[in-house]
């Protein structure tokens, strides 16, 4: 096995593959960003990808549709599986908070969840409790209803045959307040937080038989669109 560093040049990169044959290497792929950016993961994946090699996690055209939150759920709309409806501001007139308050009574009931349009995957980084996107990050900022409920974690691997690993539950039981039941940076990263300290895992055995069959429907949905 041998380890290539990504540094801030593709053409560095590229070069340092060239060294390989694409008949008999795969690349087990850890990059979650490029030259400073999380959107930027995807670069590194195209990169592998138009040289021909196989690698390990989703294609470059899936992580760009899954860092592009507007466009991943209207692409799950058309396939009919189930997303919270949404709402995306682009900018801030007068006072933000009132004015998506106005603009959600016609769209969305509250309570509603902001957060970042385009993020990177897995680290929750733009998923807080409390946060304004537009002007912090200059970006649109994605606001979704808020579905009280149970948050759930399915890892999938294969390609046209797809095995469905064992289903994650993330328990917020110890935490009393429902709104507060969410997957935030600070739960995910943060040891000092309430919220990591009150946050554990459950697997498969806290499913009905019925409600883990739901649950890989919808799963196996999202990935085959």
């Amino acid at each position: 096995m041998v380890k290539i560093p990504v540094r801030d040049n593709l053409g560095e990169l590229e070069d340092r593959l060239c060294s390989f044959s694409t008949k008999d290497t795969f690349i087990f792929n850890n990059c979650d960003g490029f030259n400073g950016n999380n959107l930027g993961a995807v670069k590194v994946i195209r990169l592998i990808e138009r040289m021909g090699f196989k690698h390990t996690g989703a294609s470059a055209d899936s992580v760009e549709l899954c860092t592009n939150k507007p466009r991943c759920k209207e692409s799950l709309k058309r396939f009919g599986v189930p997303t919270p409806r949404y709402q995306v501001f682009e900018q801030v007139k007068g006072n933000f908070f009132w004015s998506f308050r106005l603009l959600l009574s016609h769209r969305l009931k509250m309570p509603a969840w902001a957060s970042i349009g385009f993020c990177g995957l897995q680290s929750g980084r733009f998923i807080q409790q409390s946060s304004v996107y537009i002007q912090e990050y200059q970006q649109p900022a994605m606001v979704e209803q808020f579905i009280a409920g149970r948050e759930l974690a399915v890892a999938m691997w294969g390609n046209e045959i797809v095995e469905i690993l064992p289903i994650a539950e993330d328990d917020f039981s110890a935490i009393p307040d429902p709104l507060q039941h969410v997957l935030t940076y600070e739960s995910k990263w943060k040891p000092e937080s309430p919220y990591f300290k009150k946050h554990s895992f459950l697997y498969s055995g806290s499913l009905t038989p019925k409600e883990q069959q739901t649950v890989q429907k919808v799963a196996e949905a999202s990935f085959e669109q």
